[in-house]
């Protein structure tokens, strides 16, 4: 198996956050911007058009070719997957597993976190028909459930591997993920750790990142860098999985580069 892990485009709470440092007018789930529709469109082509391998030995034959192609249900996502989709005439699955950390939620001015419905299938069906929906969505809402506890992402990232290599293992299949930054830290976590427990704390204040404890030369914490739309590729093998790149976003021209 092949996997491309890739996050969506720009959306409207990724546009405030780079604008303002803060995402004070954070909504639970965000349509993609101008720019991100911009973004999604060139990501369709590109990976339209193989390119050439930059890899050695055995596996020089070419990349994309996709075989399958899965979103999260959040907005951003399938907008973004429903360019793909169109672009290559693949099947648009929906793989509800693969939302960002925390779900569908509002947060209170106190730091609260309040689920959210979630869009339904009336929704999913009117405004993108090409989606292939799980048979349990109906008229509640797909997510419909309080706030996902952060502790709770590492054993869902963990159950989406095992359930990948359940449908994909041991195949030729290229498979794509519409995913989101967060989960995508967790997948890469998962999948060089596989023991590990927990991620620590996301950035509240001095006192919470002093509380960390110190890895190498005192970092308190690694992130995989990952832009809008960009593409990770991932093969599998019997027992090994090579990271054959990260975050390549060679399909946007500079000005269109954002996270």
């Amino acid at each position: 198996m092949r996997l491309y892990i890739i996050r969506h485009a720009q959306s409207e709470n990724n546009a405030f956050y780079v604008g303002h440092g803060t995402l004070g007018r954070r909504v639970p789930d965000p349509p993609l911007t101008a720019t991100g529709h911009q973004q999604a469109q060139l990501l369709a082509q590109h990976l339209a058009q193989p390119v050439p391998s930059i890899t050695t030995g055995e596996e020089q034959a070419a990349d994309f070719g996709l075989t399958h192609l899965y979103s999260s249900l959040m907005v951003r996502a399938v907008e973004t997957a429903t360019y793909v989709a169109e672009g290559l005439d693949l099947a648009l699955v929906a793989w509800p597993d693969i939302h960002e950390v925390g779900g569908i939620y509002d947060e209170e001015e106190s730091g609260e976190r309040i689920g959210q419905p979630g869009h339904d299938r009336p929704f999913f069906t009117a405004n993108h028909p090409r989606l292939l929906l799980p048979e349990s969505l109906g008229e509640s809402g797909w997510w419909n459930r309080p706030a996902e506890a952060r502790e709770a992402v590492i054993e869902r990232a963990r159950h989406f591997w095992q359930a990948l290599f359940e449908r994909h293992g041991g195949s030729a299949d290229r498979v794509a993920l519409m995913t989101h930054g967060g989960f995508f830290q967790r997948l890469m976590m998962t999948l060089i750790n596989p023991q590990i427990d927990a991620v620590p704390p996301v950035r509240v204040d001095e006192k919470t990142v002093a509380e960390r404890p110190l890895g190498v030369q005192g970092l308190r914490q690694v992130w995989f860098d990952i832009q809008n739309t960009a593409i990770t590729r991932i093969d599998f093998f019997d027992a090994e999985a090579a990271i054959v790149y990260l975050n390549r976003v060679d399909h946007l021209p500079i000005e269109l580069m954002t996270r």
